[in-house]
């Protein structure tokens, strides 16, 4: 059986009962009028803010989905240009196994590797002096 949504316009009356009677404990020289009063303000307020937090969360959703078309069209774009050889080489199966490290991915991150292995060495003779 699937779960109902409390905020459904059809549980409003058991859920104001309810909440009229966790008032009328929590203060029982409360008048009635004004406890029913107080209680309808609350769901009120409460349906209220239930539809603003599902209005975001609709228009946030489709943020993200107008900016993740473009954003996956340059992901594929940049994986295609990283996987590119740099040497040819004429035999298949030394193509394969050497496709890890012959390509412009590796290039790249060879080279982000040494400017942070510069970066970390330049520092640490700096912080040691």
């Amino acid at each position: 059986m699937p779960e109902q949504n409390p905020h459904a316009k059809d549980n409003s009356d058991k859920l104001d009962l309810e909440l009229e009677q966790l008032f009328s404990r929590a203060a029982p020289d409360a008048k009635p009028a004004f406890s029913r009063a107080f209680t309808t303000k609350v769901m009120q307020q409460v349906d209220r803010s239930y539809r603003r937090a599902v209005m975001w969360r609709i228009a946030l959703g489709l943020i993200a989905l107008v900016i993740a078309i473009p954003l996956q069209d340059l992901g594929l774009a940049v994986t295609q240009l990283l996987v590119i050889e740099v040497v040819e080489v004429p035999n298949h199966l030394m193509s394969d196994l050497l496709t890890p490290v012959n390509s412009v991915g590796a290039v790249v991150t060879l080279c982000l590797l040494g400017i942070r292995l510069t970066q970390k060495r330049l520092f640490n003779r700096l912080a040691a002096s």
